[in-house]
């Protein structure tokens, strides 16, 4: 059968994710790195994060679909799906490639096999 229930173990208070900026070596671009730690619930499957240079408060993910690396919504842009993640487990991401100067924001989304989606928990003030 069909998963047609929200995410009740994927709580957003269950889920939380930090932003420090730094550069890239290499190529001189900015870089963000994002760590969260899991929700423990045994409903929690996997996240999405997405990224904008304007504020992503309020913005929403569309139960039952999946968002793979690049989709646009609303002007974001997803830049990490991770599926099949092990609750209660730290994990990191680095954004590579911002443009100096410019000031970026982010929200993650937990979701349960069947892409329902709980409430996104955006960083505030963005990440520069």
């Amino acid at each position: 059968p069909n998963d047609t229930i929200p995410p009740r173990d994927v709580a957003l208070s269950d889920i939380t994710m930090t932003a420090t900026a730094g550069v890239d070596p290499s190529s001189g671009a900015g870089t963000a790195t994002l760590a969260w730690t899991t929700p423990t619930g045994s409903d929690f499957s996997g996240v999405v994060i997405i990224r904008d240079l304007e504020s992503v408060a309020g913005l929403s993910l569309q139960n039952g679909r999946f968002y793979g690396v690049g989709t646009a919504i609303s002007g974001a842009f997803v830049i990490y799906s991770g599926r099949e993640l092990n609750p209660g487990t730290v994990y990191t991401y680095v954004d590579r490639g911002m443009a100096p100067g410019a000031t970026y924001y982010y929200a993650i989304y937990a979701h349960d096999r069947s892409f329902f989606y709980a409430s996104g928990n955006v960083i505030t003030p963005g990440v520069r």
